[in-house]
Order: C-alpha cells, then sequence, then structure tokens
C-alpha cells in the first residue's frame, strides 16, 4: 500500500528508552542497572491528527549517537551523506526532503500510530476508548480495581454492553 505524503508534516521526535544496562549500576530506584537514552524517529501527521512512524530509529545517550540501522524508504534522498548508520541529524534531513518532496510513502517503512491527543481522528477513530479501555485493564492488573469493578467502568464508559 502506498501513502500520499503531500497531506502530511514531518517531524522528529523522541522518546525515552532503555538502551543497555550494567548491573554496577544497580540500586534501589534501578535495580536492573538499566540505562537511559532516546530513540528519534521521524513521524507524520494529517491535517485531521492521524499520525504515521517511520521505522528507522536513531539512539542518543547524553548527546552521543549509538548504532543505528540506516533504510532506503526514500529512493531518491541522498543517503551516502554519512557512513555511521542513523543519526538524529539524517533523520532531521528526511524529515526535511519529505516535507519539500511529498514523495509517495510505502507503509513497508510506515506505520500508523495514536492519533494526535484530542485531534478529529482521537475521536472518530475511536482512540479516546482504546485508551480508557486499556487504562481500565491496567488498574485490573495491578489490583487497583477489581475485574468486576473493572467491567462495570466498560458499561458505564460504553466499552461493553
Amino acid at each position: 500500500m502506498k501513502i500520499s505524503s503531500a497531506t502530511l508534516t514531518f517531524g522528529v521526535i523522541n522518546d525515552i528508552v532503555i538502551v543497555g544496562s550494567n548491573p554496577e549500576m544497580a540500586d534501589m530506584s534501578n535495580p536492573n542497572g538499566n540505562i537511559e537514552g532516546l530513540s528519534h524517529y521521524i513521524i507524520g501527521e494529517t491535517p485531521d491528527g492521524r499520525r504515521f512512524v517511520h521505522n528507522a530509529v536513531a539512539y542518543t545517550r547524553n548527546g552521543y549517537a549509538l548504532n543505528g540501522n540506516p533504510t532506503d524508504c526514500a529512493p531518491d534522498f541522498d543517503w551516502s551523506a554519512d557512513s555511521q548508520g542513523m543519526t538524529v541529524e539524517r533523520l532531521e534531513r528526511l524529515a526535511d526532503y519529505l516535507n519539500t518532496n511529498h514523495p509517495i510513502l510505502d507503509t513497508y517503512h510506515w506505520v500508523e500510530v495514536q492519533a494526535a491527543y484530542g485531534s478529529e481522528a482521537y475521536q472518530r477513530d475511536g482512540w479516546e476508548a482504546r485508551m480508557l479501555s486499556s487504562e481500565i485493564g491496567g488498574a485490573v492488573d495491578v489490583g487497583e480495581i477489581s475485574p468486576l469493578e473493572g467491567d462495570t467502568l466498560r458499561v458505564a464508559s460504553g466499552l461493553l454492553s
């Protein structure tokens, strides 16, 4: 399947992720010695709030690039500019390229994710109900509420009939 990028606005966003672990760094607040970093990736958003994320990710820790995986989702894009794998700068260049040239996107490299909070697509496509159901399920899983209370909340909110 192909996606027209003419209606999408692209940018680079990041999430906090675990990029490694070191048992010597373990303590009460971090029992596994996890090392946190950032994952940076390209996101495209339609005017109504639908979002698509690219599968190329750059990882950084304390501003330094970690290993990444280059990909060729945009055949006309100059991937030869550096040979050190995926970097934040490379993702930013690709986002600029996509905003300027609007190529047809192959869904092999793009996946639709949660719509922008409060957007038309968020409301229309049922994301609010999905998130509420997930929160109720999480509360049941950790014992904050009983399974019966969870079902009662789902019925009251229209998630179950």
